[in-house]
């Protein structure tokens, strides 16, 4: 049985020996810190509540060790022993202290490391939190809402007034997550523990980099597109635009007539947004290009050469205006007539409105009545929008109709009455 015991101690005696950082030794056991989402963990894993952690490990070693003595049978042996070696073994007051030992040390290497990774739980913010949800809220009101506001904002959007970020704070938020990006960098990649305990860090350090990254780049993405999709949207207006008012309109083309008015409005209607739009896009540029952000070569490219086309663009709506002014005239002339037309529709509409069976108690189908009556006050609703599109696009008021307004108001008020 000394035989089986001296073996025993000597595979302990190893280890203890290989954890004894008072001696000179190299690394014995080594574990991986990962980002596991939400988490922070290490692989194998040091909480002792998960399977096949590495306390439960090293146990799995020592009972290994111990149960060498298994492996011989006693054969000379008093019948009134029933001991097996690994009984003795693990009776054995001196591996047991041996033993103890050398769990002691793994517990308090395990316990420095989780203090490690309890010191990373301040950067978790950056995988728990939603990045959409906090740039939705950054851009529309430059911060960040508290509870009873995010409240106030679901019941009703205009609860919570909008103010839209500028550009420093656009700023000041990327160099907030470069300046983390810094510390993080700074994160030891390999910690060793007692000499023989190696926690590579490296994983989690990447991934934790990565987070930061992202967070940065929503901002500079917000702004890279901001740049990209205004420019590509006017040179888009620019090309429609210039190719509609070109059409020569000729007297009774009452469809491309409604095409050019179209955009002259809307050329009128952009012309205060684009005038100003260029200084503010290359100052969003100049920020971007302090980030090494690369820019679209054709972005570029619309930036310097966008400006000129609107001019020409603004030209030619000057010259399209001239040009159909005869005609605008003479549709000006005809808008008014149908809008003295409609007046007079809308008052006798009215009269034959308030004539209907369902104002009488003793109506038999009032719901019928009702909804050929509604289609009815529909359709002068809709031939009211379209008088009041031409309208603004030949510069012509165009009066409120409260009759028919009053039949769709009394229409509504029937309908609750009879139910």
């Amino acid at each position: 049985s000394d035989g089986h015991l001296i073996t025993i101690a000597c595979s302990v005696g190893y280890l203890l020996h290989e954890t004894d950082e008072s001696k000179d030794i190299t690394t014995l056991f080594d574990v991986k810190l990962e980002l596991s989402n939400p988490n922070i963990v290490f692989e194998p894993s040091l909480d002792t509540t998960i399977a096949n952690n590495f306390y439960d490990m090293t146990c799995s070693i020592l009972d290994d060790i111990f149960n060498m003595a298994t492996l011989v049978p006693r054969i000379a042996q008093d019948p009134d022993d029933n001991n097996t070696y690994l009984d003795i073994a693990n009776g054995h007051d001196e591996l047991g202290n041996l033993k103890t030992m050398l769990m002691g040390r793994i517990e308090f290497a395990i316990q420095q490391a989780n203090t490690e990774r309890l010191g990373f739980e301040k950067y978790s913010y950056l995988w728990t939190e939603s990045r959409g949800d906090y740039m939705f809220y950054f851009t529309n009101f430059s911060r960040q809402l508290t509870e009873d506001e995010i409240v106030r904002f679901e019941e009703d959007e205009k609860l919570v007034k909008k103010v839209p970020p500028i550009l420093p704070q656009y700023k000041e938020k990327i160099d907030h997550y470069e300046a983390i990006h810094d510390e993080a960098f700074q994160i030891e990649r390999i910690k060793i523990f007692g000499k023989w305990f190696r926690a590579d860090i490296r994983p989690f350090r990447q991934a934790l980099l990565n987070e930061i990254k992202r967070w940065s780049w929503a901002f500079k993405k917000h702004l890279l597109d901001h740049v990209v999709n205004s420019l590509e949207e006017m040179n888009s207006f620019i090309l429609m635009a210039n190719e509609v008012l070109n059409i020569e309109v000729v007297e009774g083309d009452y469809e491309n007539l409604i095409k050019v008015m179209q955009f002259l409005q809307k050329v009128k209607e952009k012309q205060s947004k684009y005038d100003d739009m260029f200084e503010p896009l290359k100052d969003v540029i100049a920020v971007l290009g302090l980030y090494d952000v690369a820019i679209p070569e054709k972005t570029l490219k619309q930036l310097q050469e966008l400006s000129d086309k609107w001019g020409c663009t603004k030209r030619l709506s000057v010259t399209a205006k001239q040009a159909v002014a005869p005609l605008q005239g003479h549709e000006v002339s005809k808008l008014n007539e149908r809008i003295n037309d409609y007046e007079k529709r809308q008052k006798q509409v009215r009269i034959k409105y308030q004539e209907k069976r369902f104002f009488s108690y003793n109506c038999l189908s009032p719901y019928e009545h009702l909804s050929k009556s509604h289609i009815e006050i529909e359709f002068l609703e809709s031939e009211v929008k379209e008088l009041q599109s031409q309208a603004a696009l030949f510069e012509v008021a165009v009066p409120d109709f409260p009759l028919v307004n009053q039949c769709r108001i009394e229409n509504k008020m029937l309908k609750l009455l009879w139910d």
